[in-house]
């Protein structure tokens, strides 16, 4: 038996939202530095091809986060499983989504490749220290206090 419980409290989730989108805008304030870079250093092909690399790697990432956040506020004990498998699931995502763009017909020059893989690489060095930052400074309760009147 055991004495462990999933915390569902207001508290908890306030704090878990604050640190998901918190990371959020800080990671689409990094793909626009990148699309930025790009576009001063190769030209507005270069600045979308970063922008959709961005925010493809944005959109994987929240969802993914969000997903883990769910499984530990519900069932605590998978929560490292359900975290490794996403990191997969993002890996993957990533490389197919990469994959399919860069053969788009949708860029007559061909689709700058760098420049897209340099916005997911951006987000994902941004979400990494914003996720670290924000949870690590995060006011989260490690145990409950007693109400007032009880002992």
């Amino acid at each position: 038996m055991t004495t462990a419980t999933s915390r569902t409290d207001p508290q908890s989730r306030v704090v878990a939202a604050r640190v998901l989108f918190g990371s959020a805008l800080v990671t689409l304030a990094g793909g626009l530095v990148v699309a930025v870079a790009g576009l001063v250093l190769d030209g507005p092909g270069a600045a979308g091809a970063a922008l959709v690399g961005a925010l493809a790697a944005t959109l994987v990432m929240v969802t993914a986060a969000m997903a883990v956040d769910v499984v530990a506020t519900v069932r605590p004990a998978w929560s490292l499983l359900v975290a490794m498998l996403t990191y997969l699931l993002v890996v993957v995502a990533l490389a197919a989504s990469l994959t399919v763009v860069s053969d788009a017909e949708r860029w007559p020059e061909g689709l700058p490749v760098s420049w897209l893989s340099a916005g997911i690489l951006g987000v994902a060095l941004t979400w990494t220290v914003a996720q670290v930052r924000l949870a690590t400074t995060a006011r989260i309760p490690v145990f409950d206090l007693p109400q007032a009147g009880e002992r």
